[in-house]
C-alpha cells in the first residue's frame, strides 16, 4: 500500500481546513492508501490534539511526535505545517502539497 503521512497540530488552522479532504481521500482510497496523521503538538497541547481527533471523528492512524519533536521535524522537513509525504510501496518518498488540487489529482492517479 501507499502511505500518506500528514504532519499537523491542534493549533494549525490551515491543517484543520484539510480535514474534509483527508476524509474524502481516506474514504475513496483506503483500499490502496494508508493515512497516518502525526501531531507536532508539544506535550502542553497534546490534549487539544486528542480532542480534535475525537471531535472531527478521525478514524485513520494518529500518532504524536512530542517525545521526539525536533528529530521528527528535521527528518521530515516539517518546519511548517501542514506538510505531507507520500510513501510508495517500494519506500520512495516525496512531498505532496494537499492544498494544491493538481497534486491531489496526481495522488489519486498514482494510487488508483
Amino acid at each position: 500500500k501507499y502511505n500518506l503521512i500528514i504532519f499537523s497540530a491542534s493549533w494549525c488552522s490551515p491543517c484543520h481546513k484539510l480535514i474534509p479532504l483527508l476524509k474524502n481521500i481516506h474514504n475513496e482510497l483506503s483500499q490502496k492508501l494508508n493515512l497516518i496523521y502525526i501531531s507536532l503538538d508539544e506535550q502542553s497541547t497534546i490534549k487539544q490534539w486528542e480532542k480534535l481527533i475525537k471531535t472531527e471523528n478521525i478514524n485513520w492512524r494518529c500518532l504524536s511526535a512530542f517525545n521526539n519533536l525536533e528529530f521528527v521535524k528535521n527528518r521530515f522537513l516539517a518546519y511548517s505545517i501542514p506538510k505531507s509525504w507520500i510513501v510508495s510501496p517500494d519506500g520512495k518518498m516525496q512531498i505532496i502539497d494537499l492544498r494544491d488540487s493538481k497534486e491531489v489529482e496526481n495522488l489519486y492517479s498514482l494510487v488508483k
